[in-house]
């Protein structure tokens, strides 16, 4: 209906009438939403409706997966974790949220909501086990990567923004002297180990993914 509505219409249904009802129900939550946040904040200003607010729940709604009912939902959880928790933290949460949509942008364009979804067909057929492994694999590595580009950050933010108060910073409780040259030795190995372990991780959880994906279409086609 969405892709190729003259086709749907040649089937046999009424577009105009679906996307009606979309436009509606889409609406209705839409209201149910706002009112809520009129509710939870008891103000509502013209911010509320500016480009930035529209902007970012665009965003939300492209990271959780557009195409999927739930997928907004998700997407804005992240977002607020984004704005909310993250930003008492770090003065670089606006740049750590765009580097993430910039990755789900190239790697999961149907957004989380998609990712969740392309487990379903291993975790019927009983597969889902032989992936587990191979995830948590991937994940550690990504853990290391992450790592590595939390301390370059924050450092380059420290040395760039923040200089004036000393070269010492604090991350995650761990005192750190940006002068010294310790803190990008320790940033330049994780990021070496990191994409080493990733790439090997990431190319054996993608071959153990084509061999799910194989059984589980032979299995149907049996």
């Amino acid at each position: 209906m969405r892709d190729n509505p003259e086709r749907a219409e040649f089937v046999g249904y009424n577009t105009q009438r679906v996307r009606w009802f979309t436009l509606i129900l889409s609406a209705f939550f839409a209201g149910v939403g706002g009112a809520l946040n009129g509710i939870n904040f008891e103000i509502v200003s013209v911010e509320n409706v500016s480009a930035v607010r529209s902007g970012g729940m665009l965003l939300a709604t492209v990271i959780g997966g557009a195409g999927f009912f739930f997928g907004p939902i998700l997407g804005a959880c992240l977002f607020m974790f984004f704005v909310v928790a993250l930003s008492d933290y770090s003065k670089a949460w606006l740049l750590y949220l765009g580097l993430f949509f910039t990755l789900m942008i190239l790697f999961a364009p149907g957004g989380l909501a998609s990712l969740i979804l392309m487990q379903l067909p291993a975790i019927a057929k009983r597969q889902f086990r032989r992936l587990v492994k191979h995830y948590l694999k991937t994940c550690g590595a990504a853990l290391i990567l992450m790592a590595a580009m939390i301390l370059t950050v924050e450092m380059t933010y420290k040395l760039v923004g923040d200089s004036a108060d000393g070269a010492a910073m604090t991350l995650i409780g761990i005192p750190l002297d940006v002068a010294n040259v310790t803190p990008l030795v320790v940033a330049g190995v994780l990021w070496i180990v990191g994409s080493v372990l990733f790439q090997i991780t990431r190319m054996e959880l993608l071959k153990v993914w084509n061999a799910v994906q194989q059984d589980i279409h032979t299995e149907g086609g049996a």
